[in-house]
């Protein structure tokens, strides 16, 4: 038997030992529990245990908010940091591109205009004239390029939103019954503690 599968045993047995409901939430509470993944979970249980408190769904709901939920929305969040740092630098690097682009051109001008103070020669003029409607080309395509990469990060920025509420619904949401977690949800815990 491999570790995973040790740890699911042990915690299904610490569970009907307590005589806990084996819900998804009383589940990660234990599995981390047993595990020993949450030093502070771990401590508090003892703390209750030695105390002689009983394990209800309250309690349980309780350790679950205080202790598995935090970790859970770090998680998405992290994620989403994560997805934001690439965007961000992608964005840079787009910008970076076009004021690159930019300052060439800027320089493309300022050359044509030395070489047009110097009262050149007609084919030179027109030899700087295409080379401003090459810069200017190459500008207006580094242009298109940022808009549409513009356009695909505030998509992606988009769905980063969506993760984060769909996160958010997750984790105020009982996985075993679909039913949200209520405002008053902690009234009960605090009565029957008392």
């Amino acid at each position: 038997m491999d570790q995973t599968q040790q740890y699911a045993t042990e915690t299904l047995q610490e569970m009907g030992k307590r005589g806990i409901d084996p819900t998804p939430e009383n589940y990660s509470v234990w599995y981390a529990y047993v595990t020993g993944a949450n030093a502070a979970l771990r401590h508090q249980v003892e703390i209750l245990a030695s105390n002689d408190q009983e394990f209800d769904k309250f309690r349980n709901q309780s350790l679950f908010e205080e202790f598995i939920l935090p970790s859970m929305a770090s998680a998405a969040i992290a994620s989403a940091g994560d997805d934001l740092d690439n965007i961000v630098y992608r964005l840079s690097n787009a910008v970076g591109d076009v004021g690159e682009s930019a300052d060439k051109y800027g320089a493309a001008l300022a050359q044509a205009n030395d070489s047009l103070g110097a009262g050149g020669e007609t084919a030179d003029i027109k030899a700087i004239v295409g080379s401003i409607m090459a810069e200017t080309q190459a500008m207006q395509e580094r242009n298109v390029a940022l808009q549409a990469e513009l356009s695909e990060s505030t998509s992606e920025i988009d769905g980063l939103r969506e993760k984060l509420a769909a996160s958010k619904r997750e984790a105020e949401t009982d996985g075993l019954t679909v039913a949200a977690y209520p405002f008053w949800s902690g009234i009960p815990r605090c009565v029957a503690w008392v």
